[in-house]
Parts: C-alpha cells; sequence; structure tokens
C-alpha cells in the first residue's frame, strides 16, 4: 500500500517529540510503501532541514502564521502551497496518510477531497486545548488571557476536526475519553498509541556514579516545564533546602532552551545546566528524577527515558496520567508539602531508589517496550486499512518476457513467481520465443503460456541459448488480443518495443520492468572492469528513445538505473527483487561439512558463481590478510567453479600462497538445501562484488537470518553500518578485511543485526508486496 506521512522535521533532533516522529516513521517505512513530508515551520525558512531517511520519495510544503482569530498550534498554508500538495496527491495516489498532530488538519482535509477512498489517520498524541485549559485554570487573570483565548478557539477547533471521517489516535487514554465525551468522537475511530521506551544502544548504558543529584530535565521554556520549575523551586525546594545541603545532593536542571528569569533559583544547591549532549547520562547517574508537571497534555516520554536508564520517578498525577504504573514503580505526590515528603523519603533511602528504578524499568518494558507498541500500532493500522477495502479488480494482461519457465535462473525464477501470483488475481498472458521443441501454447499454474518462433535463431540451433531474439508473431499476439495493459520484462530488447508499438495502436497502459539496462557482465568480460557510473556515459539508440519517453509507467531493480531512466520519463518506481520467505523458514539440516566443525567456529560464507564480477578474490586476499587474527575462522565459498577457470586458478594459487588449505573451502555447484544450509549456519555473509545490480544475495542472507559484510557498489544498498550489517569501499581489500575481524569480534551482536534486516525483508521484499506495488499502478493507469 502507498502511504505518505505527514509531519515536521525530526531526523537528528533530541527531544519527546522527535523520538516518537521517528519511531512512528520507523515502523511506517518499514511495513508500506512509505513517502514523506515534512512541513516547514518559520524556524526552516532560514535553516536547513536534517537528512532524513528510509523514504521513497520526500516532499516539502512552508507554512504560515495563523491568523490571529485561529488556534496558534494549527499550522496555515498559501495557496500554492496546496496547489503543490494537491498535485502530489493526484500524482501518487496514496492508500493511507498518517498525519502527526491535528497541526496539520488542513492537509488532511484537502487529501481527503482529493482521494475520497484514502485512509486518513492523525496522531493526535497529545490535546492541545487541555495545555490551554490547564494554564488558565492555574491562573484566572488579564495577565494569563493568552490562554483563555486559545482554550476557546482550540476547542472550536476540535469540535470541527474530530466529527472528521478519521481515525484518531491517543497517548492518553484519559485524553481519548475526553474527546469522546466532549466532542462526540465515535470510539471506533479513536486509538490508544502509547509512546514507547525509547531502546538504548549498548554503547549508551552507563553506570550509576558517585555523583549525588537530583534531576529535573526537558525543554525549559516550554509552558509545562516552565511551570514545572517554577513550582518546584518556589513551592517545594524551601523545605528541602537544609535537607539536601546536609546529604550533599545537588539538584540538577538540565534542558535545552532555559529562560534568562530562571538564573535567579541558582545557588549552592541548584545547577542550572542547561542543554547536555548526552541525556541519558544524566538520567542514569541522577538519583531520581522529579517532574513536578501542571500543565501538560499527552503522556511524558520522560517518564519512559528514566525507565530506559532503571532511575526512579517522582512525579504529579497528571505528569504521570495515561500510564499503567503502580505505587511499588511510581511515585506520585500534588501538593507541595507531599512532593516535598517524597523527596525527603526517597533521599533518606537510597535502596528505595534503587527498587523503584527496577522496578519501573521492568514495568516499562512489559508495557511500553519498542517491539510491543509497534506490535500494536501495525494492528490498529491493519485493521483500519482493510476497513471496506475493495477486491481487487481483475485485469487482463499480458506479460512479456525473454525468457521464461522452465528455463531457469535467477530473473526467470523471479518472473514466473510474479506470474504465479498475478495469475490468482487477473487474467495473464505470458508471451516468450520458444527455447527448444515442444509444445507452442499451453497453461500453467492459472495462466496461459505462448511460446514463439524466433526469426533470429532458427529452430536447427535449439535449444536456443541466445540473449537476443526476435519474435514477430508478437504484433499478431497482441493485436487479436483483449488485454487491458502490456508489462514487459527485462530489458528494453526487440520484442518489448514491438509490444510498446502496439500498446501505442491499441491505446493500453505499456509497462517495461527493467533489471540491467545494459549487460554489466559482458562489459567487464569486455574490458576486464566496469565503472560503477558507466551508466553516465550511456546514451541510448535511436530506436529505443521512443519507448523510454513513451513507456506509460516502469520499474527498475536499482537506483542508478532509476536515475537514469528519469531523464527520459519521469514515471519510473524501484522495484525489490523479492523472495520466497517461506523457503527459508523451513528447517534445514546443517551442511556436512559445517558439521564437522564445533559450534564456536566462525563461518564466512561467500555465495554465487567464482567470478570477477562477483570479486570473490577480494574477499579470499581480506581473508588472508586477517585470519591471523580470528583463531579458528573458516571461510566457505558456494557456487560454480567453472564460468571463468584462469579466475578461479588465480584464487586457488591464492590459498596455496598462504597455507589457507584448511580454512578456505570451494564447495561448486550444490543441491539447493546445502545453499539454505550454508546460509542458515554461517556468521556471516560477505558480498565483496565489483558491480551488482539488486540486493537479492542480501535479502536472502537476512531472511536466513545471517547479516552481511558488502561492498558499497551494491545498487540498491540496503545495509545500515552497524545496524544490519558492514560495509566496504569497493575492492578495498583493507577495508574488508577489517570489517572480517570486526564481525569476529562482535559475534554477539550479530544475531541482531540479521533480525533488523529480516525486518525489512519481510515488509518489502516479499512477492506479495511487489504484486502489491503493480496493483496499484495499474489501478493509477487505467484510472488516467
Amino acid at each position: 500500500m502507498k502511504l505518505l506521512y505527514i509531519d515536521v522535521p525530526f531526523a537528528t533532533i533530541a527531544g519527546g517529540d522527535t523520538n516518537r516522529s521517528s519511531f512512528i516513521w520507523s515502523v511506517l517505512a518499514q511495513n508500506y510503501d512509505a513517502d514523506l513530508l515534512l512541513v516547514k515551520p518559520d524556524l526552516y525558512r532560514m535553516k536547513q532541514i536534517p537528512a532524513h531517511d528510509n523514504y521513497r520519495k520526500l516532499f516539502t510544503l512552508g507554512s504560515l502564521k495563523p491568523s490571529p482569530l485561529y488556534p496558534q498550534a494549527i499550522y496555515s498554508f498559501h495557496r500554492r502551497h496546496m496547489d503543490k500538495f494537491r498535485e502530489i496527491l493526484l500524482k501518487e495516489q496514496y492508500d493511507v496518510i498518517v498525519c502527526r498532530f491535528l497541526s496539520t488538519y488542513h492537509l488532511a482535509v484537502l487529501a481527503s477531497e482529493v482521494l475520497p477512498k484514502v485512509k486518513i489517520l492523525i496522531d493526535v498524541d497529545m490535546l492541545f486545548s487541555r495545555i490551554a485549559e490547564l494554564s488558565w485554570q492555574r491562573e484566572k487573570t488579564i495577565r494569563n488571557r493568552y490562554h483563555f483565548l486559545e482554550l476557546q478557539k482550540l476547542r472550536l477547533f476540535e469540535s470541527k476536526a474530530f466529527m472528521q471521517d478519521f481515525s484518531f489516535f491517543f497517548t492518553n487514554p484519559v485524553e481519548r475519553r475526553i474527546a469522546i465525551d466532549r466532542y462526540q468522537l465515535k470510539p471506533e475511530r479513536a486509538y490508544v498509541f502509547p509512546n514507547m521506551m525509547p531502546p538504548l544502544a549498548p554503547k549508551d548504558a552507563v553506570k550509576k556514579g558517585d555523583q549525588k543529584y537530583i534531576l529535573f530535565f526537558g525543554t525549559l521554556n516550554s509552558i509545562a516545564n516552565s511551570d514545572a520549575l517554577d513550582f518546584l523551586m518556589q513551592d517545594i525546594y524551601p523545605a528541602l533546602k537544609s535537607l539536601l545541603r546536609k546529604h550533599e545532593i545537588k539538584i540538577r536542571i538540565v534542558g535545552k532552551n532555559p529562560l534568562s528569569r530562571q538564573e535567579k533559583y541558582v545557588d549552592d544547591i541548584v545547577q542550572l545546566v542547561g542543554p547536555v549532549q548526552d541525556i541519558s547520562k544524566e538520567i542514569a547517574q541522577a538519583l531520581f528524577v522529579i517532574l513536578p508537571i501542571r500543565v501538560a497534555s499527552g503522556t511524558r516520554t520522560r517518564i519512559l527515558e528514566a525507565a530506559e536508564c532503571g532511575t526512579a520517578v517522582l512525579s504529579t498525577s497528571i505528569g504521570a496520567e495515561g500510564f499503567e504504573f503502580s505505587s511499588d514503580e511510581i511515585l506520585i505526590a500534588n501538593k507541595a508539602v507531599d512532593f516535598a515528603n517524597a523527596i525527603n523519603r526517597l533521599v533518606q533511602n537510597p535502596e528505595l531508589c534503587s527498587t523503584m528504578g527496577t522496578e519501573l524499568k521492568r514495568a516499562a518494558t512489559e508495557k511500553y517496550s519498542y517491539a510491543n507498541v509497534a506490535k500494536a500500532f501495525l494492528a490498529d493500522l491493519a485493521a483500519i486499512t482493510n476497513q471496506n477495502k475493495e477486491k481487487t479488480k481483475s485485469r487482463r494482461i499480458a506479460l512479456i518476457t525473454n525468457r521464461f519457465y522452465p528455463e531457469v535462473g535467477g530473473a526467470e525464477t523471479n518472473i514466473y513467481y510474479q506470474a504465479k501470483l498475478l495469475a490468482q488475481q487477473h487474467q495473464l498472458t505470458v508471451f516468450c520465443p520458444k527455447r527448444r521443441p515442444g509444445i507452442s501454447d499451453e497453461r500453467m499454474d492459472g495462466f496461459r503460456v505462448v511460446r514463439m518462433k524466433d526469426v533470429l535463431n532458427p529452430d536447427p540451433n535449439a535449444p536456443n541459448l541466445k540473449s537476443k531474439t526476435l519474435c514477430p508473431s508478437i504484433v499478431f499476439h497482441l493485436i487479436k488480443g483483449k488485454y487491458d495493459l502490456i508489462q514487459c520484462f527485462p530489458a528494453l530488447n526487440y520484442n518489448n518495443i514491438l509490444a510498446f508499438w502496439i500498446a501505442k495502436l491499441k491505446r493500453i497502459p505499456y509497462i517495461l520492468c527493467f533489471f540491467d539496462f545494459i549487460d554489466y557482465a559482458g562489459e567487464i568480460s569486455k574490458h576486464g572492469s566496469i565503472d560503477p557510473d558507466i551508466l553516465q556515459s550511456i546514451r541510448p539508440k535511436f530506436y529505443q528513445l521512443p519507448v523510454l519517453r513513451g513507456m506509460d509507467y516502469a520499474f527498475a531493480i536499482a537506483q542508478k538505473e532509476i536515475n537514469f531512466l528519469k531523464k527520459y520519463n519521469p514515471r519510473v518506481d524501484y522495484s525489490p527483487v523479492p523472495i520466497l520467505s517461506e523457503e527459508y523458514e523451513v528447517p534445514v539440516d546443517k551442511p556436512e561439512l559445517r558439521k564437522k566443525w564445533s559450534e564456536d567456529t566462525f563461518v564466512f560464507l561467500s555465495l554465487g558463481r567464482i567470478s570477477n564480477i562477483k570479486g570473490q578474490d577480494i574477499a579470499l586476499k581480506a581473508f588472508a590478510q586477517a585470519h591471523h587474527k580470528m583463531p579458528g575462522a573458516q571461510f566457505v565459498f558456494v557456487g560454480r567453479t567453472d564460468y571463468e577457470p584462469d579466475f578461479f586458478a588465480g584464487m586457488q594459487s591464492i590459498v596455496e600462497q598462504h597455507g589457507l588449505t584448511d580454512k578456505v573451502h570451494f564447495r561448486g555447484m550444490v543441491d539447493r538445501s546445502e545453499v539454505l544450509g550454508w546460509l542458515h549456519y554461517s556468521d556471516i555473509h560477505v558480498i565483496p562484488v565489483r558491480f551488482m545490480n539488486s540486493g537479492a544475495v542480501v535479502v536472502e542472507s537476512w531472511i536466513s537470518n545471517t547479516p552481511v559484510i558488502q561492498s558499497d557498489v551494491v545498487d540498491p544498498n540496503l545495509v545500515e553500518e552497524g545496524k544490519n550489517g558492514y560495509l566496504f569501499r569497493r575492492e578495498s581489500i583493507d577495508e574488508c578485511a577489517e570489517k572480517m575481524i570486526l564481525a569476529y569480534n562482535n559475534r554477539a551482536q550479530l544475531p541482531a543485526f540479521a533480525e533488523h534486516g529480516k525486518i525489512l525483508v519481510k515488509a518489502r521484499y516479499t512477492y506479495s508486496y511487489l504484486i502489491g506495488l503493480y496493483n496499484s499502478v495499474y489501478d493509477l493507469l487505467l484510472r488516467d
């Protein structure tokens, strides 16, 4: 499903709101075909937006300062920006739009008008009116009239917003109930989506230090935090001053944007620290955290940050509102005297601080862990997006390919499985050259296969193995047949060019799926090497240009090819090379060779035919350089060795030269079961290619629970350094050796790397995902 996420910039920006934004975007990007739209407030008129990632497409819109008659928390937009957004919607045809905060309400309304069938979800997070309401109730004076006026405007706005046919997510169940009772929001459209406990990376874990302090932290110029700090210093602190001085305990006030008036609170006990680089360290080393919040909405992510560090928390009822914690897990006090007494109790009982910190972390992990919150969020999204979901309309599709089952290779297998799944929803006919004697027209797996005479390779030359084919009868079949659209694989060849002109003649959509625009392996064979940016020097032939410019849609499996094709046609998208995930989930035996080694043997794997373009010599030389620092490590190469005999002979010489005959093993071509066995029972897969389009072999590794070490020319590059694998510069033996040693020394982290990769595979690299992508394009083209 195509999804658009709308938010303000959040990447690399510290804070509870941005942590939630990053979490939402991470979940959406891993599970949907997701685009990102960033709204630029005034702050970004003269400031660059930080780099974001994981999006399919990125858009930005500038916002305007709202009219004084309108709530200041709700973004306004110039007409030209709304027109720009309308054009994006019409072009992209999203199935789902997720908006962060009610601030983006006007964009959500426009989207519902332009795309009547789109599902719109708004992450309310917090009710803006509650902050204004609590601020006004605390001080009902003329001086505080701003909050009264904003309260009236916000209540009018919220009453209108919650009447929209959208789905709304709240972090706080209390505020969900307010929206239902006060604004008549339908309960079935109101969901609870709590904040999650931010996971700390191992490097961020810190131990308790010798420093003795109580911590107050947060953005210090916000209404909620400035009021809480005033409450702490004016009403609570005076009763504690002598106690804290006696025990030599400080109060540290940490956070960005401190106000100048807050400096008056500093004395020998109170420290106004301001912003710090590592807030986790401040939290972890504190005796306990105090959050005397009186004005708030949503839920306090700071409580979850403290929980992750195992640090006890003392808060008010409203500060802890929305969380399900018991009195053994968090201390609650509302009046100044009760808050002071609670601090006194914790200061006098360090063991209680430790116990409550431990209990808070246990409870938060159980209820608000990253994995549990993400799982519940995705379940709610699925329930919403499946409501009234229309069954995919059946289309009549002509699928044209240069090779097809039973000719079996990586591309042929891919196209065959695509055809098999497409046939479950559509009326499919496959057209391909006839490459061997036999049936010319047959049915298989729910679709028809027509094998046509290739005039460039007459029957006496059968079996026909040539890559160049020409089947004039494709013209007859396509003109005679009734088809809604034509889809071609895997390149711009003669048959696909003929099909293009027939599509134009019959005025039906034409889709071309590129696996390789040129023969990259042939380039290496001819010149001995290849420039990774070779496409920059390629100029299409005169007869190719009309197709490139006139195709209604195109897919490519590599980003460089997408960039190249977009010079001629804007309608080009990425299509993943999928795998059958169920094949890798069936238990497999260890390969016989692996059984001979001890369980703790570290195994490097390189899978693929031994050839120059695959670069196995780079990995072998790196292993020869590093093996002295990796006791007991073994390197296994799986793949045919007869493809380039001289290249393989050179690798054997390297093995003998470095005395690695007992450490390096060439298995040659093996049964599929043994391939799967090595993928499952190796520690890491080394992919040292000199050039590669698509990361299919990377995807195979991750789904088999094995991370990767990969050269940086794999396109697309799916590896995030230190998260799901390691990267090294193309043909750099030294860097490859360095990453091998790093993987060997960090063996305990490798399963987590593989799990991160596996999440991506299951989200975006399955055949069902690819077919869903096709169906959305079919709908778009036929609607146009």
